[in-house]
């Protein structure tokens, strides 16, 4: 009898034949080991992106603060990436990130580079003697 963790070996093994097979020469076996890979490495990611996002929301929802659902639907715009008639609804998600991630900028741009250099500025003045 065979158990689950001999078959995750034989087909862990078997992947990376696949993938070595690629010395020899680009073939079917490096291709479907190569796509398996990168598709087993997405839903990797996918999930722990999910679980990390509800880990971080669930105190919220469970206080009454029903707003933060507003950032999962948010999130799942982008996926209208992918489609031709909806694209324009992609738009939106990413000018929202691109508009709060230049605005955080030009804040602490403007508190570290000006703010903080006329205060220099206006500090040294007091121990200027004329």
């Amino acid at each position: 009898m065979i158990n689950s963790e001999t078959i995750v070996v034989l087909a862990a093994a078997a992947m990376t034949l696949g993938l070595y097979s690629y010395l020899y020469r680009d073939n079917i076996f490096f291709r479907i080991a190569e796509n398996a890979f990168v598709g087993a490495a997405a839903a990797y990611s996918s999930l722990i992106s999910i679980e990390t996002a509800w880990r971080l929301l669930e105190p919220y929802l469970a206080k009454g603060e029903y707003y933060w659902y507003l950032t999962i639907l948010i999130g799942l715009m982008y996926t209208f990436f992918f489609s031709r008639k909806y694209f324009w609804l992609y738009r939106y998600p990413t000018a929202i990130v691109l508009g709060s991630g230049i605005g955080v900028f030009i804040a602490r741009a403007m508190k570290t580079q000006l703010l903080r250099r006329i205060t220099d500025t206006i500090s040294n003045l007091s121990l200027i003697h004329i």
